[in-house]
């Protein structure tokens, strides 16, 4: 009687293993998913400060006296206290902060706007709050206002897609003043 072993040997299999893993761990440091978070979460920013300018310039032109809020505060949506140093590595004029979540439409939210007084309706549900949270003291939207009803919105940017240098950097092709934060609004030298 001849034995047939036609099985792979324990070698054999632990060799096959570590191939495997060694594969797995170069497509996982290839595909970086903590990177596509943070993609994503630009992408969230980006989109959530484009929503809220176009906001703001809906309400500055359907409303007679636009109240943007006082001149030289920055305003930001963050429970986190910030520093007005901090609020002017963002806006050149900033004076003061004043920090809050509350996300209302009414006057009451972290961007002192009533848009209750578009005619055509509220452009949005709520205001938005940075994806990171309401307690990162790194990432959150900040808001100024200037003369004649001008204002500026800023976003920290945190991918290195969307951040200086990144393939598709938004920070220095904003057209704003300052290299650390994505910018938008209607006049950026605040």
């Amino acid at each position: 009687m001849k034995h047939s072993n036609k099985g792979f040997t324990l070698i054999e299999l632990l060799i096959v293993i570590a191939i495997v893993a060694i594969l797995a761990t170069a497509v996982l440091l290839y595909l970086n998913p903590a990177e596509f978070l943070r993609r994503a979460r630009d992408s969230n920013r980006l989109s959530d400060m484009s929503s809220l300018k176009n906001a703001i310039m809906m309400y500055q032109s359907d409303v007679t006296n636009p109240q943007m809020g006082t001149q030289g505060v920055c305003y930001i949506a963050s429970d986190v206290g910030t520093s007005t140093a901090a609020c002017q590595q963002y806006f050149a004029t900033a004076s003061s902060v004043q920090t809050g979540v509350i996300r209302s439409l009414d006057g009451a939210g972290w961007v002192p706007i009533d848009f209750r007084q578009i005619t055509s309706g509220l452009p949005l549900d709520q205001l938005p709050m940075d994806p990171a949270g309401a307690n990162d003291p790194n990432h959150f939207y900040s808001y100024i206002t200037g003369i004649s009803a001008t204002f500026k919105l800023a976003a920290m940017m945190e991918s290195q897609l969307y951040g200086f240098g990144g393939d598709s950097d938004m920070v220095s092709k904003d057209n704003g003043i300052n290299l650390l934060v994505f910018e938008s609004g209607s006049l950026l030298s605040l």
